[in-house]
């Protein structure tokens, strides 16, 4: 709200327990971390002493111990991938467990959370001296995990002039991305674009400082989209002005201007004292600025001069150069370019000679196609525009041809993608149900599994109650036959659905959890929040039914 394949993003503090005895040993604290049902094996963590590393293939979580101001303890969990150069997310259902003494487990709190790159630590606060176990129980919900290019290979080296190693490329995904790059490398002779889930602001300065100089117009247009439509923490129109200035980065600047004098704010920055002028000199002031506070005094709000400068590209008519690869898709050609093809990857397709290949056309996909009532060339159009530098989306009812088309071809990063779209459909009845548990297990979608397990715990449990009724389970492998019934009777996400947070798709931004009491015994819980547990958690039938799992 890590490391390799898709899981959870940013869990960044947590709640917990209580007391009011502090101590400052840790040694009388067991905690362990649970993983999918499996108990994560412990041992010592380089670079801190006290720390603890639980071993997972993807990822490792780090617990350290401390000791607040307060003199209550704190265990604080992290996690990131084994490897550093990939992008990932990882999302989990967990539920907090603990135990005084040597009775038995109490869950205190649960919830939804993402881990990912820019997330922090998850703080417990543990305030009981009294409370000897702590547990983790998390279950995956979504995992993304994209490693990143290494520029090894390629028939282009880039050097640069600050004496950093340099790179290998193909030259050809540089003509996709800026005429002026692809002049440049005509000479030297083939391009590979290089899909990644890395963030424009991992290294935003760097980039657009590149993005301008080589005239990279599809990113000058995505990085000030970016920048204007930024989110992820405050940042006033005023700071996304000067960033787009000290960035160059002309179509943000007009388009921030104009948003600031349709919002009121123009004026009041004015009256304040600051001059644009000063700011992004003469020429961008007269040029640009000017005419721009003019048209916004004169449109009506709500209109947007950001748009996409970069005409669609019509993949259906021939092209004369080298840059190009010709894809048959039932006798019809499509042109392609040839950087972006080789590294989605060439290996599924029938070479036919002189840079032509030929596609599958799978019985799946034209069943698919039929039943979604598209054809399979405007379906691979809609694919290739979405992994063309314009990104366009896929329309929905194109989505499951697309994805087998991925599926046939072994294209993962694509078929990812287009998962997390899919995953937004939600069945109409138990038959839209049952097909799209098919769909998911068949073609190999692990997160659209994991969000139809994660809802039949909530919004699809009666669906997935009648299915288990009528004995379609039957018609599933045996993994997800039992997955859906450890969801439905095993009572891991507990059963009042109408207050279950486990059973929500959005992870909670309550990242730091803090609460005053610890459980007491008997029936009489209260949260950590220290309201009544049934409005929260469920019943205490539904908390004995978790003590027992």
């Amino acid at each position: 709200m890590s490391s390799a394949t898709d899981v959870i993003e940013s869990i960044s503090s947590e709640e917990v327990l209580s007391a009011t005895t502090a101590i400052d040993i840790f040694e009388s604290l067991n905690v362990q971390i649970v993983l999918d049902e499996k108990s994560l094996r412990s041992g010592p963590a380089a670079g801190h002493q006290d720390d603890v590393q639980f071993e997972h293939p993807l990822f490792r979580w780090i617990i350290r111990h401390s000791t607040l101001p307060n003199s209550h303890r704190q265990v604080s969990l992290s996690v990131s991938p084994w490897k550093d150069d990939v992008e990932w997310e990882l999302m989990v259902q967990m539920r907090i467990c603990v135990a005084e003494n040597f009775g038995p487990m109490k869950i205190v709190d649960r919830d939804v959370f993402q881990f990912s790159r820019s997330s922090s630590s998850m703080h417990v606060e543990i305030k009981p001296h009294s409370i000897h176990f702590l547990r983790f129980e998390m279950r995956t919900l979504n995992v993304q995990l994209q490693p990143l290019p290494a520029f090894n290979e390629g028939d282009l080296t880039v050097h640069f002039a600050d004496g950093e190693s340099p790179i290998r490329i193909y030259k050809d995904i540089l003509s996709l991305l800026s005429d002026y790059m692809g002049n440049m490398a005509e000479n030297v002779d083939e391009l590979q674009v290089y899909p990644t889930g890395r963030s424009l602001d991992a290294n935003f300065t760097g980039l657009t400082h590149a993005t301008v100089a080589f005239n990279c117009r599809c990113l000058i247009y995505a990085t000030s989209k970016f920048l204007y439509e930024f989110n992820l923490k405050p940042m006033s129109l005023m700071e996304k002005f000067e960033l787009a200035v000290r960035s160059k980065l002309l179509p943000a600047v007009k388009q921030i201007v104009f948003s600031a004098v349709q919002f009121d704010l123009w004026d009041k920055w004015i009256a304040s004292g600051w001059d644009a002028e000063s700011q992004v000199g003469t020429g961008v002031y007269s040029d640009i600025i000017c005419p721009t506070v003019a048209q916004a005094r004169s449109t009506p709000s709500s209109a947007i001069l950001l748009v996409n400068p970069l005409n669609p590209t019509d993949f259906l008519k021939p092209k004369n150069d080298s840059h190009h690869v010709k894809i048959f898709l039932r006798q019809t050609p499509f042109y392609v370019n040839r950087g972006l093809f080789q590294a989605l990857g060439t290996k599924r397709f029938y070479f036919v000679g002189e840079d032509e290949y030929v596609a599958i056309f799978s019985g799946e996909m034209a069943r698919a196609c039929r039943e979604c009532n598209v054809t399979p060339g405007k379906a691979l159009l809609a694919l290739l525009h979405f992994l063309y530098p314009s990104h366009t989306r896929v329309p929905f009812s194109y989505i499951k041809p697309t994805i087998i088309f991925c599926f046939d071809h072994n294209w993962q990063h694509a078929k990812r993608q287009l998962e997390q779209d899919l995953l937004l459909e939600m069945p109409k009845n138990e038959n839209d149900y049952m097909e799209q548990l098919k769909f998911a297990e068949k073609f190999q979608l692990n997160n659209m599994i994991r969000a139809l397990l994660q809802r039949a715990e909530g919004s699809l449990f009666e669906m997935a109650k009648e299915l288990q009724q009528s004995g379609r389970f039957n018609e599933l492998g045996r993994e997800l036959r039992t997955a859906l019934r450890d969801k439905l009777i095993a009572g891991w996400g507990l059963t009042e659905r109408e207050c279950n947070r486990l059973s929500a798709r959005l992870p909670t931004l309550h990242l730091h959890r803090i609460g005053d009491a610890l459980p007491e015994h008997g029936d009489a819980e209260m949260t950590l929040q220290s309201v009544d547990s049934d409005s929260v958690y469920g019943s205490v039938v539904e908390m004995a039914c978790a003590e027992a799992y």
